[in-house]
């Protein structure tokens, strides 16, 4: 009997500290913003622009940038999953 009470006592324990854990996890960030920055030249702008627009329904506020080129930069996806060096 005293096992029963024990894990009940366990059990009630566990789901408060659940219910701790996870409330209010569903606000959200309420001002979504994104910042692109072009530090690959006027090659890149083309890249920027399909991803600005790709992106743009999710976000409130688009940030665009340009930066100088970076000198023997790497030749990246949209999504840089893969580079290429140019040289």
């Amino acid at each position: 009997m005293e096992v029963v009470v024990i894990y009940l006592i366990m059990g009630a324990l566990a789901a408060y500290a659940l219910y701790l854990t996870f409330r209010g996890r569903n606000a959200g960030v309420l001002d979504p913003s994104l910042g692109l920055l072009n530090v690959g030249g006027d090659s890149f702008i083309p890249l920027l622009e399909q991803d600005r627009n790709a992106l743009s329904p999710l976000f409130s506020k688009i940030e665009m940038a340009a930066s100088y080129q970076i000198p023997n930069a790497a030749y990246c996806s949209s999504m840089l999953t893969s580079c290429l060096t140019v040289r």
